[in-house]
């Protein structure tokens, strides 16, 4: 069979399917009504008329039958009630509600009982009490997700009232305060801290009494938990230092110090390099890296639980995609000569390796960040002295050793700042994950 002639057998058969689906539904809606399943044949009639809005039996059949299952919800919902379950009646009003929807979606209108709205209305308010009631009734036997669940369901799931919402929401501030005093009990200090934070976050603006008692949680979590950090001045493997000396190693300790190591996350506490780098200079012996022992003595000193090395230990700038194009100038002694424009990217890749250690000098992790950056340059190249060429001013930018400078550095900068963000968030991660 060809492919043009199944696509067109293909089409065929969708429209075909297209019209028979609304007639399908149909005959599945009038089976789960006699079947006495009312509520999902009224579904059925309705996904009918979706299809075909001009079935009129199928949208006949739904407005009955949906008045048949709007009564029968309402009487399952007195029932409940009447078994002490307010939840699930009130349930039985919002799956009449999403028929009802249902009905407007497909463009059929269902009236519905003239007592309709205040019995649902009774029923949602009494869930709402009911799921109050609930959630306090488990948080005090310890289940308090269970008890979060419910009052957050009080306030979304029945239409609560805005006093309805405001006291659900102060149960939760409560019950998140309490969790986690709870959890600090436990020493659970970064639980603490973030349930804390979420009580304050829950009401807006929170009370003054929420702040303080949130506030006094964080703080005791913050003492309790933290972990302080001594970061030891950054080194460069011997064959970057002999390639290109400190400058990466300077310029990557600057941006750690004054965009990560100031402002550090919750629970880490970062030594002050001043002291750090007195200590360390005191500790080395010979000019030579410092040692488990000698690192140990340094977070001593500084009183840090555990220590950070940071070296350099890969520096690569390389040019790509050069395009070259000659031109001719006259020297100032009339003599016309060669030189070239050239035209590409470079590309600079710089690595850095960081080892946490403990009090002891035992090594706990070790991981390699790396920072990459591209960007475009424009040189001349002339194999004598490029003073001597007749240039215009707009070639000799091409030979200004600080406009090629300049371009070094954005790359440099950029690849730099890059390996800085990602080194400080790495190692802060390191640090927070022994925090329980």
């Amino acid at each position: 069979m060809s492919s043009r002639l199944s696509s067109v057998l293909l089409c065929l058969a969708l429209a075909v399917s297209g019209c028979a689906s609304a007639s399908d539904r149909l005959a599945e809606g009038i089976e789960l009504q006699n079947e006495g399943r009312y509520l999902e044949a009224a579904y059925r009639y309705a996904d009918a008329v979706d299809k075909d809005d001009e079935l009129v039996q199928a949208r006949e059949l739904f407005v009955a039958v949906s008045d048949t299952a709007v009564m029968l919800a309402m009487k399952s919902a007195d029932d409940l009630v009447g078994a002490g379950d307010p939840i699930r009646a009130a349930e039985a009003f919002r799956r009449t509600d999403a028929l009802f929807a249902r009905g407007r979606e497909v463009g059929v209108g269902l009236t519905p009982p003239a007592d309709y709205n205040q019995l649902r209305r009774q029923s949602f308010d009494d869930a709402i009490d009911g799921l109050m009631q609930y959630a306090a009734s488990v948080a005090a036997d310890g289940e308090l997700r269970d008890a979060q669940r419910a009052l957050r369901r009080a306030r979304s799931d029945f239409g609560a009232s805005s006093a309805q919402r405001e006291a659900s929401v102060a149960a939760e501030i409560d019950l998140l305060l309490d969790w986690a005093e709870y959890d600090l009990g436990d020493r659970y200090y970064k639980a603490a801290f973030a349930r804390a934070g979420e009580a304050v976050d829950l009401q807006s603006p929170p009370t003054r009494g929420t702040v303080r008692r949130a506030d006094d949680i964080r703080n005791e979590a913050l003492d309790l938990g933290m972990v302080r950090i001594a970061i030891l001045p950054l080194t460069s493997r011997s064959d970057v230092r002999d390639s290109v000396g400190s400058h990466y190693q300077d310029e990557l300790s600057d941006n750690l110090e004054i965009d990560y190591w100031v402002t550090p996350p919750p629970f880490v506490a970062v030594a002050n390099s001043a002291l750090v780098r007195r200590e360390a200079r005191d500790a080395a012996s010979g000019g030579r890296p410092l040692n488990a022992r000698q690192v140990s003595r340094v977070m001593d000193a500084v009183g840090s639980d555990l220590g950070a090395l940071i070296e350099v230990t890969y520096v690569s700038m390389t040019d790509q995609n050069v395009r070259r194009t000659s031109a001719w100038a006259r020297k100032r002694d009339g003599e016309l000569v060669h030189w070239t424009l050239e035209r590409g990217r470079y590309v600079l890749e710089v690595r850095a390796e960081v080892i946490v250690v403990d009090r002891d000098g035992d090594e706990l992790e070790r991981f390699v960040e790396s920072g990459r950056e591209t960007g475009g340059f424009e040189r001349g190249v002339y194999g004598e002295n490029p003073r001597e060429l007749q240039l215009s001013s707009n070639e000799s930018r091409y030979f200004d050793p600080d406009l090629l400078e300049k371009q070094r550095a954005e790359v440099q900068q950029a690849a730099l700042e890059e390996l800085a963000e990602q080194l400080a968030d790495r190692l802060f991660r390191e640090v927070i994950d022994r925090v329980r």
